[in-house]
């Protein structure tokens, strides 16, 4: 029998990263697009749905409103929030928002954090023992 496979919300600054936010993680755009494609591949061969979630820090009441939909619109089985917004201190407000969000919007989903930009299957293999 097939393992059943699971859904995934991936928070992430998307179009939104600035060239500065990139450079601070040490990575440029292309870099960063290049390691989405491959996690993305990489997640759905090993049984994951990802689906990402654009936040946009500049207009946050809308980020969150559309968090909360997705979060209500199905059963998922992670929220994994990015490193791009989980690193920088000046995305921590953003970060907290999240995390509090998800625990009051869908709090029996199992939240996760990206270590760094190249770690999303680590992230997902230690929290689903893939």
């Amino acid at each position: 029998m097939a393992t059943p496979r699971k859904s995934i919300l991936a928070a992430t600054l998307g179009r939104y990263a600035t060239p500065a936010d990139n450079a601070a993680m040490g990575v440029d755009s292309k870099q960063i697009m290049a390691e989405v494609r491959k996690f993305l591949a990489d997640a759905t061969e090993a049984g994951f749905d990802v689906e990402p979630l654009e936040i946009n820090p500049q207009d946050l009441d809308d980020s969150l409103n559309w968090t909360k939909a997705q979060l209500q619109s199905k059963e998922w089985d992670g929220f994994v929030i990015s490193f791009q917004i989980r690193s920088p201190a000046t995305y921590t407000a953003v970060f907290e928002t999240l995390v509090n969000t998800s625990r009051e919007v869908a709090p029996s989903t199992k939240i996760m954090f990206v270590s760094n930009a190249t770690d999303l299957m680590n992230t997902l293999s230690r929290n689903f023992s893939t």
